[in-house]
């Protein structure tokens, strides 16, 4: 039934190392959970236990029960199993009271008692008679418990709720100390139990009720399934047999209708196999069928590379939801560069959204040597191009990828050749070398024979010829392999020291970096600015180039300079400079055009606007601001520039104005607290802005902006509020980096906090430290080359370690 070809893997040492015994941890409460939904159902109930209410009557009481399970849990009941087997489906039991059965049979059914002290010594009766050592031992330490309890005062509720604990091969009551009452601490979850109307009906009911002892055997679920196991290894009493292939297994119906909806369906819905000895299932693999019904009554699967396809098939067809998920578990842990494209195609056939997407991830942080697998060959082209086009997938050099395309199109050069420039597409062939282009591209044939191969290496060799063009020439296949963006810190007023120069990327920049608020997080220093230091500068990102403008240098000169910082490369460049030099000032980009708005240009706040064409390199000015701003925040919503705040010479503004290029500013609804050196970041349904100076003191008060209302309130404080402070948001988390207080008199290193999809917490958290104390930094998020990081990060671990020694 299952195609050899999709075996992981032949070999005898590879089957060693990769067979596994895996264990679902669920499967015995699942098991219990599915008796119980039988025995609600009154389906495949095979034993009546029967209750004379009067000896001069015939009256009685049946209690329907399912005979393995009792079998199971009671030792009495399995050895009289063979012969309730032949003499027919009664069990007389007695003069047992109807409600004491019900508990005894809520214990069975769930591992859980629920009864009232005045009827736990008729309840350890019941568990003697039936030979159910657990709860007859539990049932016992609860007599002496009472007993003790008995002389002058009543029980507590706390008294009346236990757990048990297993020690000693012997199960103890515990009590549960965590309970208290009204408290809502569920020390006792909610848990199936019986009702009062004396039906064997499993309802759930929360810890105490009705003055009730509750105790929860946590270990009886592993007892039924050692008790099943032990009676399916007696054919004699097993009740059907499985026939697959010529070899039979023995089993229990209700057994397998609890573990599989295809075996339920089969024996509950009056088809001919609910009264025939012998199941013979077809086109089923007598394997898998083996291992699948071993799982039924142990709870464990052996998997090997040889096995895991047909009892993945097995499983699928009788619908044994556990025993896919254990098969999910073993593909996913085993996954190699081998192996993925195998366990893709299980994925696919048997629809395994965790196993697709581990192994598509392994496919594209493995491509040189997936590329290298049988399989590979067979991958589809519109596959393949996915896989090409990913900015996921994990190349040390570009060119490598390229050799995983050629190597399939090569497979079948005459079918796929047609394919080849449709598949070559997705090679970022200007992230390569020269070298790389002349001696393994031009090399291969199809690549010169072939017009849009040929087109694609003449793009790539004029990206590289012209660097300085560079950025007008962006497109998907300049742009970096990596979907991880990095916080990037730049430049600052270094305390002690004055501008700083050094660009540093954080390694994780996500706000869970597992950090304490006093270390400094993994900063990793990347190329320095192009000048000799920067403060109260402004930057910008277009197309994963960062621009950096104005700001002063260490001699506290104002400058004008412009550049522009390639990630690829770890390299500046050097552009036109702005018209005038500025500093406290904002750069925004929109529609790919940098926009340099106001700020103070050495004698005066500034009114003026320049706006920079990427393709020219030149800087014009555009529609001027109503006032001069500087030290004001920007925004940008639905393609729109918003400012807010700012300084006049002697303390804070309140304004807040929308910009638009071709016609300046329009005054909007002004702040509650005029504030400069803020931030300013969107939210859904407005903008909030934190921090800032009033030209006296810091602002604590944070203030939220509704694009509904059209006004501004305050909403909170900030605890640890900052001036001249570097910000950004990545992703959905507004980074605050740096900064002065006022309060202290103090610059700071810290890195603050605050995710925007639940800002209305207000959960500021301290993450970490910067490399230095300062304030006026410039923050940002790029992409990196992935072999870039890694490169990097191993040259900072050696320098590291020389330091050291």
């Amino acid at each position: 039934m299952s195609r050899s070809g999709m075996a992981f893997d032949s070999s005898c040492d590879i089957q060693k190392t990769l067979s596994m015994t895996l264990n679902c941890h669920k499967h015995a409460s699942s098991l219990l959970r599915g008796f119980q939904s039988l025995q609600e159902e009154g389906q495949l109930c095979d034993l009546e236990l029967i209750l004379a209410t009067s000896q001069q009557t015939r009256d009685c009481e049946k209690f329907p029960v399912h005979k393995v399970l009792l079998a199971a849990s009671c030792e009495s009941v399995q050895l009289q199993y063979q012969r309730l087997q032949k003499e027919g489906t009664v069990m007389p039991c007695g003069n047992i009271l109807p409600k004491v059965l019900s508990i005894f049979l809520g214990y069975v059914y769930s591992g859980t008692i629920s009864v009232r002290a005045e009827l736990v010594a008729a309840l350890v009766s019941v568990a003697d008679q039936f030979g159910c050592k657990s709860l007859y031992n539990l049932c016992m330490q609860l007599l002496k418990r009472i007993s003790s309890k008995r002389q002058g005062r009543a029980l507590s509720e706390e008294d009346w709720t236990f757990s048990v604990v297993e020690r000693q091969e012997m199960y103890l009551l515990q009590k549960q100390d965590s309970y208290k009452k009204g408290s809502g601490s569920e020390a006792c979850k909610t848990t199936e139990t019986v009702p009062s109307d004396g039906h064997v009906g499993l309802v759930a009911v929360p810890g105490i009720t009705d003055r009730r002892i509750y105790i929860r055997n946590d270990y009886h679920t592993k007892d039924v399934v050692q008790g099943l196991q032990a009676i399916q290894c007696d054919a004699n009493m097993c009740d059907v047999v499985l026939e697959a292939d010529g070899e039979s297994f023995w089993a229990h119906r209700v057994v397998l209708a609890t573990c599989s909806d295809y075996f339920r369906a089969m024996f509950t819905v009056g088809m001919r196999e609910c009264v025939e000895d012998c199941v013979v299932l077809r086109d089923i693999s007598a394997r898998g069928l083996g291992v699948v019904v071993s799982y039924m009554y142990t709870g464990t699967v052996q998997l090997s590379p040889d096995t895991v396809d047909i009892v993945l098939e097995v499983a699928h067809v009788l619908l044994v939801s556990n025993v896919i998920d254990l098969c999910c578990d073993y593909l996913i842990q085993t996954m190699s560069a081998q192996n993925c494209l195998t366990a893709l195609q299980l994925a696919y056939r048997y629809s395994l959204s965790d196993v697709e997407t581990a192994a598509d991830n392994c496919i594209l942080a493995n491509i040189p040597q997936v590329s290298q697998t049988p399989e590979f060959k067979d991958l589809t082209s519109e596959e393949l191009c996915l896989y090409l086009e990913s900015d996921r997938l994990d190349v040390t050099r570009e060119v490598d990828a390229f050799h995983a395309a050629a190597a399939w199109i090569n497979h079948d050069l005459d079918s796929r050749m047609t394919l080849a420039g449709q598949v070559m597409r997705h090679i970022r062939f200007p992230l390569m070398s020269l070298s790389d282009l002349v001696r393994d591209v031009r090399a291969v044939r199809f690549m010169k024979t072939d017009e849009e191969c040929r087109n694609l290496v003449m793009e790539a060799t004029k990206y590289h010829r012209y660097p300085e063009e560079q950025f007008t020439m962006q497109s998907s296949r300049t742009q970096v392999r990596s979907v991880k963006w990095m916080l990037v810190v730049l430049g600052g007023n270094v305390m002690d020291q004055g501008a700083s120069p050094e660009m540093f990327y954080l390694e994780e920049s996500s706000a869970e970096t597992p950090s304490t608020a006093d270390a400094v997080l993994p900063w990793q220093q990347v190329q320095d600015l192009p000048y000799a230091g920067k403060l109260n500068h402004a930057v910008a990102v277009v197309d994963n180039f960062l621009y950096v403008a104005g700001g002063y240098d260490k001699k506290m000169r104002l400058h004008k300079a412009f550049c522009r910082y390639d990630p690829r490369s770890d390299t500046w460049t050097d552009l036109r400079s702005m018209r005038h030099g500025r500093s406290d000032f904002c750069l925004v980009a929109v529609d790919r055009v940098v926009y340099a708005v106001g700020g103070w240009n050495g004698e005066e706040i500034d009114f003026t606007v320049e706006m920079y064409n990427i393709k020219k390199n030149v800087w014009k000015y555009t529609a001027t601001l109503d006032c001069g701003l500087t030290g004001h925040a920007s925004c940008i919503h639905d393609n729109k520039i918003y400012l807010s705040g700012g300084r006049t010479v002697a303390r804070g503004r309140s304004g807040f104005w929308l910009y638009k290029p071709e016609s300046g500013t329009t005054a909007l609804s002004p702040l509650k607290h005029g504030r400069a050196y803020h931030a300013m970041a969107e939210v859904k349904g407005g903008f909030i802005v934190v921090g800032g100076e009033d030209g006296s003191s810091t602002v604590p008060q944070v203030e939220e902006y509704s694009f509904k209302g059209e006004l501004w309130s305050v909403v909170t404080m900030w605890p640890r509020v900052q001036c001249r402070f570097g910000h950004h948001v990545l992703g959905r988390t507004m980074y605050m980096c740096g900064g002065y207080d006022y309060l202290t008199s103090s610059y700071t290193d810290m890195v603050q906090v605050l995710e925007l999809d639940r800002y209305e917490w207000w959960d500021w958290r301290l993450v970490g430290r910067l490399p230095c104390v300062c304030d006026g930094i410039a923050v940002s998020a790029l992409l990196f080359p992935e072999q870039f990081k890694k490169e990097n990060s191993l040259m900072a671990k050696k320098l590291s370690e020389l330091k050291k020694s």
